[in-house]
């Protein structure tokens, strides 16, 4: 009887662990590139609430505001997902050391939030997942080393994204 019982402990800790890592399910695509609910949520969130906050004298009602949350927010990704691309065409990745900094970087963190359960709220408080912070920690470290890049480039300046835009639309 108690074997019963383990192995069926056994079996539903294993169908929980299996399906606690699976990615949540695409919210848009950029290109060939999968975007997952959760990161489109959090900038979804992200947006929405930059937009309550702002006060231009135009006043939108929820609907309109929730719409306009989701052009930033597509807007947003689609950037994102350019920018790494340009990124990987010109070959730009992270050292191994640099990679050991943002997991450093990600410890000290977790530390200051005075451990794991900080770090969870942190991620709740914030519609966040975990893997989210590790692809925005790695992002900001590749959209700086673009940015060097093209500076140092000087026949292929990008000043803004409508000009990302074109370069990838006359070259890709």
């Amino acid at each position: 009887m108690i074997k019963k019982i383990l192995v069926l402990v056994l079996a539903l800790l294993i169908a929980l662990s299996v399906f606690s890592c699976t990615a949540s399910p695409t919210a848009m695509k950029v290109g060939d590139r999968k975007v997952d609910a959760s990161e489109y949520a959090y900038y979804l969130n992200y947006n929405h609430l930059n937009l309550s906050m702002k006060t231009s004298g135009i006043i939108l009602t929820a609907d309109e505001m929730l719409a306009r949350a989701h052009e930033v927010t597509q807007s947003q990704i689609i950037e994102n997902e350019l920018m790494l691309r340009a990124c990987e065409a010109l070959e730009l990745e992270l050292s191994k050391e640099l990679e050991e900094n943002l997991e450093a970087e990600k410890e000290e963190w977790i530390e200051s939030l005075g451990g794991l359960s900080g770090y969870l709220n942190y991620l709740n408080e914030n519609a966040m997942t975990d893997r989210l912070y590790d692809k925005l920690q790695r992002q900001s470290y590749l959209y700086s080393m673009l940015h060097d890049h093209l500076a140092e480039a000087e026949d292929s300046v990008i000043q803004d994204a409508q000009a990302l835009r074109r370069f990838f639309a006359e070259n890709y």
